[in-house]
This record gives C-alpha cells, sequence and structure tokens, in this order.
C-alpha cells in the first residue's frame, strides 16, 4: 500500500494498494474480515461517534486538534495517547475496551496522516 501527497478534497492522503488499484479491492482477501471490522470500528468513532463529537467539529481528520499536538510535541503525543486508551482498556468491562482500542487504533492512523502531510517532523 502507498500514501500519496495527492490529497482528497478533504486534504486526506491518497491511499493506493501495490497492486495499483485505487481503493478497496473488488474482493477482500479471505481471512481478513475481523480486521476490516475492527478498522471500521475506529473509523465510525472517528468520523461518526465520539471522536467527531469531543474533538473534531466540522473539521477534517487531518485539521484536527490531534494534528496540531503532534506537530508541537511530536510523534509521541500520538503513541503516547494511545499506549494510555490500550492501558485504560485493561481495568474497563469488554465493550468499553473494545471502544477504548478503537480509540488508540485512530490516534495511530492520526500518527500516518501526520506523516504523510509532513516532509520533515
Amino acid at each position: 500500500m502507498e500514501i500519496s501527497k495527492n490529497s482528497s478534497p478533504h486534504g486526506s492522503p491518497h491511499i493506493s494498494t501495490s497492486s495499483g488499484h485505487d481503493g478497496p479491492s473488488p474482493v477482500d482477501p479471505e481471512g481478513f474480515e475481523s480486521l476490516r471490522a475492527a478498522l471500521e470500528m475506529a473509523f465510525d468513532q472517528a468520523a461518526r461517534g465520539k471522536g467527531v463529537a469531543r474533538h473534531g467539529g466540522q473539521r477534517c481528520f487531518s485539521q484536527q486538534p490531534m494534528q496540531t499536538l503532534i506537530n508541537l510535541y511530536g510523534l509521541g503525543f500520538a503513541f503516547g495517547q494511545a499506549g494510555k486508551k490500550c492501558e485504560e482498556s485493561q481495568r474497563l468491562p469488554r465493550e468499553k475496551a473494545i471502544t477504548e482500542i478503537a480509540g488508540a487504533i485512530v490516534y495511530l492512523a492520526g500518527a500516518i496522516v501526520y506523516l504523510t502531510n509532513n516532509e520533515t517532523r
């Protein structure tokens, strides 16, 4: 998978698969459905759920406060937030733990977005 500097109208990086096709594969590889479900859960949390309600407002993902904080404090900000969420998940009931881990995935995705959008760090 490649992430290019070309952006969508919303400032998100353009992602292409190593096969050269853009977007999702017409047929997902067998056995990866659970990974897709976990990543979609994290996406939904950021785009439609708790993440957008608390942090995003009307801003696209690449313009949210997380990106400003990574710029100020470095990638360790995102990694620390992800680690904190993972640690907290261990003390929570199952459903809340899953939600917390999905939030950690969002912070790690934020680090990828930051690296994609910034030549130097």
